[in-house]
C-alpha cells in the first residue's frame, strides 16, 4: 500500500494522543549542524511554538490530513512577532524543522518497529507536514520582516525634508537659504546661482 493510497487513514500509532511525549523530545531536540546562536534562538521558537502546532502537527500526520488553518496562523503570528530577533538568520529560519524531523524519525524507529509500510506512510506524512510549517514559519517570518523594512523606507527622511539650519531670528530668509545650500554642500557658484 503506498502512502497515496494511505491519505486519510489512520495510522493506529495514536500519534495524535501522544502530543505531550512529542513535546518533551522536541524541547530537547538535537540542534546539530546550526550555530550556537542559532540554536538559541531556535530554542526559545521551539519553546512558543511546540504548543501551538504539535498537537494539529500529529493529527494530520496520524489521519493524513492538511494541518489545522488556525494552527498556521498561529505560526505565521509567532514569526512575525520575532522578526526583529538579532540571532536569526535564513539560514536557521530554513532549517528550524530538521531538529522536529529528527525527533520523529527517532520515536518511528521504536513505535513502527514490525511494520516498514506503516513506518514509511508515517515518515512521508511527517516530512510533509515539516515541511508545510517550515514553509509557513519561513513565510510568516519574511513577510514580517519585509513589512517592518517597507515601514522603515516610508518613513526615511530625505536630505531636503532635514532643516540643515536652525531657525534663528537673526537671519532673514535669504540668509537662511544660503545656509542650508552650503550644508547640503553646493559651491559658492552654485549657491549664487540658485539664489540669484
Amino acid at each position: 500500500m503506498s502512502a497515496e493510497s494511505t491519505a486519510g487513514q489512520p495510522l493506529g500509532l495514536a500519534l495524535d494522543r501522544r502530543a505531550d511525549e512529542f513535546g518533551a523530545l522536541l524541547l530537547r531536540a538535537p540542534m546539530r549542524g546550526i550555530p550556537l546562536r542559532g540554536q538559541r534562538w531556535l530554542r526559545r521558537r521551539y519553546d512558543e511554538i511546540v504548543p501551538l502546532v504539535l498537537p494539529a502537527a500529529l493529527r494530520a500526520v496520524e489521519h493524513g490530513e492538511p494541518v489545522d488553518p488556525a494552527s498556521l496562523a498561529a505560526l505565521r503570528a509567532a514569526a512575525a512577532r520575532c522578526r526583529d530577533d538579532a540571532d536569526a538568520s535564513m539560514a536557521v529560519v530554513l532549517r528550524g524543522a530538521v531538529p522536529a524531523l529528527r525527533v520523529f524519525g527517532l520515536v518511528m524507529r521504536s513505535a513502527a518497529r514490525g511494520d516498514l509500510a506503516q513506518s514509511v506512510t508515517a515518515t512521508s506524512r511527517a516530512a510533509v507536514v515539516a515541511h508545510e510549517l517550515g514553509t509557513c514559519w519561513t513565510e510568516g517570518w519574511m513577510a514580517a520582516r519585509s513589512a517592518a523594512e517597507s515601514e522603515l523606507a516610508s518613513d526615511a527622511v530625505t536630505v531636503a525634508e532635514l532643516e540643515l539650519v536652525p531657525a534663528d531670528s537673526d537671519l532673514d530668509d535669504t540668509d537662511q537659504q544660503i545656509l542650508a545650500l552650503a550644508a547640503s554642500g553646493l559651491s559658492t557658484d552654485a549657491i549664487a546661482e540658485e539664489t540669484a
